[in-house]
């Protein structure tokens, strides 16, 4: 369920329920999902199954999983907040994890969050209301990837889903595989990396291109000097804030025009999609492709 504002018309809004559009039937893939979920969770499927409303659901779902937390009492406290700290987290288990943050989706059930990511949209928190009326209407406008969401996370909280850390040995071999920061080559490809982001940034400042209180260059200052004061800007936060790359233009063109066109494509496809991403200069810096 979401609001979506009309950004062609300042001050009225398109309002669209999700639970009163004629939705398509569930495709097949999250029909089987959906069944997956249901039968790897008996107690789950009668819940969905025989309630009569939404109210009965919320209340049948969060006795299922206080009567769990309560017979584990580290997670109980950590969820009511009687005990916190790192000392109370490191007790928690693997299900507990899952049981809290089902108690937080039923918590925070039909509250509407403003999302600036997707320009307008405002998100109504409804999951199982979702997964409720999927199972009683096989009609809703539910993707299979939220389908395989709920799957594991009800796997997750009936131990099917079992958490294995890797050990130490595992960690290291893992790093070994790749470069380390501290090879002299690494070191070389990340200075020539920041030298040229630098210079693209001295170019788009000068061009007009980009316009910031805090970071501008005086009139009549030489190239040296506006390159020392880059360096002055690269260490604080607040540049690397503001000149975050945003776009997979920018992205690229910061990259040295490196990225390949399937990666571009990826790329532009996520943010038609609303889905964002922000990658400051510092972290354009130490990537070589």
């Amino acid at each position: 369920m979401y609001k979506e504002t009309n950004p062609g018309r300042a001050g009225q809004n398109k309002h669209i329920d999700i639970f009163k559009l004629k939705s398509k039937r569930i495709n097949d893939k999250s029909i089987k999902l959906i069944n997956l979920i249901l039968d790897e969770n008996p107690t789950l499927n009668t819940i969905l199954r025989t309630a009569d409303n939404f109210e009965i659901v919320k209340k049948e779902l969060r006795k299922w999983v206080l009567d769990f937390l309560k017979n584990h009492p580290p997670a109980l406290n950590y969820y009511e907040c009687d005990e916190k700290g790192r000392e109370c987290y490191e007790k928690l288990e693997w299900k507990d994890f899952a049981a809290i943050r089902i108690l937080d989706y039923l918590n925070n059930e039909g509250k509407e969050y403003e999302d600036k990511n997707l320009k307008g949209i405002d998100i109504i928190s409804n999951p199982f209301k979702i997964l409720w009326y999927a199972v009683k209407k096989e009609k809703i406008s539910g993707e299979p990837a939220f389908f395989k969401d709920m799957l594991y996370l009800f796997r997750q909280f009936s131990g099917k889903n079992i958490r294995e850390l890797p050990s130490k040995e595992q960690i290291q071999k893992w790093m070994d595989r790749h470069p380390s920061g501290l090879d002299k080559e690494i070191i070389e490809i990340r200075k020539k990396n920041k030298k040229r982001i630098i210079k693209i940034f001295i170019k788009k400042i000068d061009d007009g291109d980009i316009l910031r209180h805090k970071f501008r260059f005086e009139p009549g200052m030489s190239y040296k000097k506006k390159y020392d004061q880059m360096l002055e800007w690269w260490d604080t936060k607040t540049f690397h804030l503001q000149f975050a790359s945003r776009s997979p233009e920018r992205l690229n063109k910061l990259l040295g025009r490196q990225v390949d066109f399937e990666t571009m494509d990826i790329l532009i496809a996520a943010q038609d999609r609303g889905i964002p991403f922000f990658v400051n200069p510092y972290y354009l810096s130490l990537l070589n492709v």
